[in-house]
Formats: structure tokens, C-alpha cells, sequence
């Protein structure tokens, strides 16, 4: 095997000047278009966000002002202007617009720029902009910088202007046409960014930005002030006042618009406790936005940033917690309320030392429950201690669910749950009654008989005794009522309602005395009869006043109580027809009185 043999070379002999062949004052050529499209992608996705940077220019001259910042823009098919009425332009100014890549704005605290290519983008070769006209007060004059695109490249010429023109400065972009797609996408774009900016931004004449946003208050919202400013009001879907507005939350710089957010970017991850739903704004001066709008949210200043409004987020929902316990207002009993719900995982099995969040453990102890069949407000730790001395706890979402309960007398507290969603205790047995019937009203045997077997229903009390009362045992008033209603039963009218419902048309009527008072009245099927409770209250009332002559009114309430009595919804053939029945019967009693009085 041979080896390579040494090899000496004379450099200085191969290497000279030479002639020159190319020279150049810049070592690589640049494709223009790739290099906006570059720089453009990098601030952002959309081209057409390219309009939005100019708008943010334009509130950006108002900074140090005390003026409201306005600003007007105008979109057309042929054209895209700004007006603005700040403090106009420097010298600087105009030569970072000539220069990519240069801003007057790095370093200063207060503006939103990035790096000197925000008016640059406006020459994204998507936009298919040909000219874009700058005119703005310079040192008390005013100038026009004319941007001409060639292919060649963009050529700027500047022009000195006469006269004052209403405006501070004014950016005008000319397109070679646009299509409608094209129009209707920037305009959307337009409308969507200026929703969360805090000026008087018109669009075509039309107000587009969100200043009310910033001028709303609520008796129940956070005001952050210090290193980070803002309000944030809880959001209420079911508000009608609300209804145009969104749960997000704008963030801000120096009160320019950066971005928006959702509210769960208050929370440190999925299992971590959720505030409320909030809308409104939060701002930070000391936020590195002029980084980058889509990296800001990386760097240390917004993590500072926004664990500092998390913080004061859950110091004021804990404030609210203690503030519901002194005023008992339902508004912020619903909002509390709410966020149980959202926050249940806590609350599962539930005893006091186990809920360690401190949020929790306010909501815990937030008197935010009301009860069917009980007065006053209960805190979850409440309901929990009157758990555990009675043995169990009972729940609902609607009212029929404790009827039962409520007849045989219970003393316990009926608890009232929004949508189904119940909690339960550790050690303590919760029960749901709404399981106790079916949406037909058939009663769950296996829930009655658990429930029988708890000692928590006693079907002694429940038992229907009634005593019917003789002609003679009734007062005068009384009388002319049980007339009253056996003549409304034998109308012509009411027996075709009650026919084309399915139901019997011959029915005893009496008055009787009736254990539980609960039952107003009540419908026996062996000897169909129907009997009205003087015992009962409601029922009652209604014999004794205006001298017995109120059964035509007292007919609605009879047909409800007959289909939702819930000692005989057991082949009741009035179940299911309450509403309906309730209407036709108000129908032809009017029907015959009408005729009456003829």
C-alpha cells in the first residue's frame, strides 16, 4: 500500500488581485417578496392583520396625551385609511417607516411596536397594496411620504403639504382591486381587534371598538390596581345586558389592546380551583410586548403577570364568600352558586379538613344554599353538621320532588340543587329525591322503599283519611262553593273539555276533612269521587271569601291538584293534564259565565 506523498503549495503564487468581475455593497441579494412574507409570518399569520398594526400605530400617537384616543378608518374596495388626531410624526419616525427593520418605539415604555416592520406589512405581497400615502404633522408642518410599489422595489418620495387638514396624521393604502372575499375578510379582522381596544375606533362611520367594555360596572366586579390595572366583571350568560358580550378578558398594554384571552388562563391547570367567568380587561405596563405580540406570553414578565391578577382573582372570590354571609343578595348567591358547581371535584365526599384550597374552603363555608322547605341560607360546612346529626341529607332540583316530605311533616332541610348536580358527604348518606319519580310520576318503588326503610318517610303519615261532610256539617258559605263547583262539573262545556281529554265526565263532588292538610283536594277512582279539603288552607280560603261564590276561580287550582297530588298519581288518570287541563277548564267556565251574564 502506497502512501501519499507530501504536497507544498505556494499560495501567494495561485492567489492575486486580479481583475474584477462582480462587485457589490452587500454580500447577498434579497428576494423582496420572501422577505416581507418572512418578517410578515413572523409577526403574525394573517396578512390582514397587517391593519390592524396601522390602527395600533395609530393609537399609539396618543401616548403622554390627555386627549381620548380616536380614530377613524375608511374600507372600500380600492382603498384602506387611517386617521388619527395624536401628536403626528418625528423625523425618526419617518425614517424608521423607510427603514426595515428600525423603530423608534425600542427601549420606550408605552408603545406596542415590533421591531420596525408593522407599517412594513402593509406591503405583504397578499395585500396587493400599489401605493400607500402617509400624510402627518411633522415639527408643526405637514408632510406626505409617498410609497410606491414597482418591481423594482418601493419607492418613497415626500412632498411638503399646505394648509391644516383635520387630522394629525393619515395612512392611506391603495389596492389594485380587491375581491368581495378579500374585502369581508379585513373588515372582519378589523371588527374583531378593535372590539377589545379602548378608544372611539369608527369603521366606515360605524363605532367598532369596545369602549364600553372598559366603561362597564357591575355591584360584583374586580378593580385591579397597582402593577397590574383593569376590572373584570363576572360574565352572566343568562344577562340580557350581556348577551353581545363573550367571556373573555382583553389584555392590554400601556391601555393599547395586545391580545385576547379566555378566563381559564387564570388558572394553573385543569385541576386547579376555576374562578367565576370574567369579561373585561387587565393591564400591565411592565409587560415585554414590544418583543413580540405572539411571544409575550412566553416570557417571565407575563408568567409575573398573570400569577399576580391570579392572585387577586382568588383574594377577592374569598372576599365575596364572606360577602354573601352578611348581605344574602341572590346575585351573588347565583354566582357562588355557580362556581360550586364548577369546582364540584373538591367537594366530593365532602368534610372540612379535607378541602385544603383556600378558595374552596371559603366556598365551603359560604352560605350559598337555600332550601325547599326550609327559610334562610346554608353553607355547605352547614348542611354537612346537619347531615351528620340527623344521618342523612336530602336534595332536589324541583320543588314537586319534596311535596311527599313536605305532608308528612319532615323537619329536615330539602336542599335545592341547580341541574342535577348533587354533593355528598363523608360518612353520611345524601340522597337525590327527584329519583323518587319517574317523568310520568310513577313512583320508584326501590327509592320509596330505601327511603322507607331509613326512617326517612312513614307511609302511617302518609295514609289519605278522609272524613266527607253531610249537607247540614257545612257553613252557608261552604255550601254555595260545593254548588257552586258541582254545577261548574255539570256544564255542558266542561264535560266536552273533559271528554276530549280522555276523562270521565260524571264525578261526586263533596267537601271533607282531610289528613295530611297537604292534599287541597283529591280524587279517589273507586267511587270517583273528588273531595276539596277545608282543612287545607288554600282551600279554605277560597269557601270563605266573597260569601262561597269563588268556584269558577278555584277550578285551575283543582285540576292541578288532582294530576299532582303525590299521595294518588298512582293511576291517576289526571296526571300529564294539568297545564292543559288547567286552561280549557278557565276556557269554558269563562265561556259559560259570559253566557250567564247575557
Amino acid at each position: 500500500m502506497s502512501k501519499l506523498a507530501s504536497v507544498s503549495l505556494d499560495l501567494e503564487a495561485i492567489v492575486n488581485d486580479g481583475s474584477i468581475v462582480d462587485e457589490r455593497p452587500f454580500m447577498f441579494d434579497v428576494d423582496r417578496e420572501k422577505a416581507f412574507k418572512k418578517l410578515a409570518s413572523k409577526q403574525f399569520k394573517d396578512p390582514n392583520l397587517a391593519l390592524r398594526e396601522i390602527v395600533s400605530n395609530a393609537l399609539d400617537s396618543y401616548s403622554g396625551m390627555e386627549a381620548q384616543a380616536e380614530v377613524d378608518i375608511v374600507l372600500d374596495y380600492e382603498h384602506f385609511e387611517v386617521r388619527d388626531y395624536g401628536i403626528g410624526f418625528t423625523e425618526d419616525k419617518i425614517e424608521c417607516l423607510r427603514t426595515l427593520g428600525q423603530s423608534d418605539k425600542r427601549g420606550k415604555r408605552g408603545y406596542i411596536g415590533r421591531f420596525g416592520i408593522g407599517f412594513a406589512s402593509l406591503f405583504h405581497p397578499d395585500l396587493k397594496v400599489k401605493r400607500v400615502l402617509v400624510d402627518t404633522k411633522v415639527n408643526g408642518d405637514y408632510a406626505r411620504l409617498e410609497f410606491t410599489v414597482q418591481d423594482t422595489g418601493v419607492t418613497l418620495k415626500r412632498y411638503s403639504l399646505e394648509g391644516q387638514p383635520p387630522f394629525s396624521t393619515r395612512i392611506r393604502a391603495e389596492f389594485g382591486g380587491l375581491s368581495w372575499d378579500q374585502k369581508k375578510k379585513m373588515q372582519e379582522t378589523l371588527e374583531e381587534e378593535a372590539k377589545y381596544m379602548n378608544a372611539d375606533v369608527r369603521l366606515n362611520g360605524q363605532v367598532i371598538s369596545g369602549k364600553a367594555l372598559f366603561e362597564q360596572t357591575r355591584k360584583y366586579s374586580l378593580d385591579l390596581d397597582g402593577r397590574v390595572s383593569g376590572r373584570l366583571c363576572f360574565y352572566n350568560p343568562n344577562d340580557k345586558k350581556e348577551k353581545n358580550t363573550e367571556s373573555r378578558v382583553a389584555l392590554l398594554s400601556h391601555n393599547i389592546y395586545v391580545a385576547s384571552t379566555r378566563n381559564s388562563f387564570l388558572q394553573q391547570g385543569r385541576r386547579d380551583f376555576s374562578l367565576p367567568d370574567f369579561f373585561g380587561y387587565v393591564n400591565s405596563d411592565e409587560l415585554n410586548v414590544i418583543t413580540s405580540r405572539n411571544d409575550f406570553r412566553k416570557d417571565e414578565k407575563y408568567q409575573s403577570f398573570v400569577k399576580e391578577v391570579r392572585r387577586e382573582g382568588r383574594k377577592y372570590f374569598r372576599d365575596l364568600c364572606k360577602e354573601v354571609n352578611r348581605t344574602r343578595e341572590s346575585e351573588l348567591r347565583e354566582i357562588l352558586v355557580n362556581a360550586f358547581s364548577s369546582n364540584s371535584r373538591f367537594f366530593r365526599d365532602y368534610s372540612p379538613e379535607k378541602v385544603t384550597d383556600a378558595c374552596a374552603k371559603a366556598l365551603a363555608e359560604a352560605k350559598i344554599f337555600t332550601c325547599w322547605n326550609k327559610l334562610g341560607a346554608f353553607s355547605l360546612k352547614d348542611l354537612y353538621e346537619q347531615a351528620h346529626r340527623e344521618g342523612h341529607l336530602l336534595f332536589a332540583s324541583i320543588s314537586e320532588s319534596s311535596e311527599l316530605f313536605d305532608i308528612q311533616g319532615y323537619e329536615g332541610p330539602i336542599v335545592r340543587m341547580p341541574k342535577y348536580e348533587g354533593f355528598s358527604f363523608e360518612g353520611v348518606k345524601t340522597h337525590n329525591i327527584d329519583r323518587l319519580y319517574s317523568s310520568k310520576g310513577e313512583m320508584n318503588e326501590e327509592v320509596y322503599g330505601g327511603l322507607v326503610d331509613e326512617g326517612i318517610l312513614n307511609p302511617e303519615k302518609l295514609r289519605i283519611k278522609v272524613n266527607i261532610l253531610d249537607a247540614e256539617q257545612l257553613a252557608p258559605n261552604e255550601q254555595r262553593f260545593l254548588d257552586g263547583l258541582r254545577g261548574i262539573l255539570s256544564s255542558e262545556r266542561v264535560k266536552e273539555v273533559l271528554a276530549k281529554m280522555g276523562l270521565d265526565t260524571e264525578y261526586k263532588v263533596d267537601v271533607a276533612e282531610v289528613n295530611p292538610i297537604g292534599v287541597a283536594a283529591c280524587y279517589t277512582t273507586g267511587t270517583n269521587q273528588i273531595c276539596v279539603n277545608r282543612k287545607n288552607p288554600l282551600s279554605a280560603q277560597y269557601m270563605q271569601e266573597q260569601e262561597g261564590n269563588t268556584a269558577p276561580f278555584y277550578m285551575p287550582i283543582l285540576a292541578h291538584e288532582l294530576s299532582h297530588n303525590v299521595l294518588s298519581r298512582h293511576g291517576n288518570p289526571f296526571y300529564d293534564t294539568s297545564s292543559e287541563l288547567s286552561s280549557k277548564l278557565a276556557l269554558a267556565v269563562a265561556a259559560d259565565y259570559a253566557e250567564g251574564k247575557k
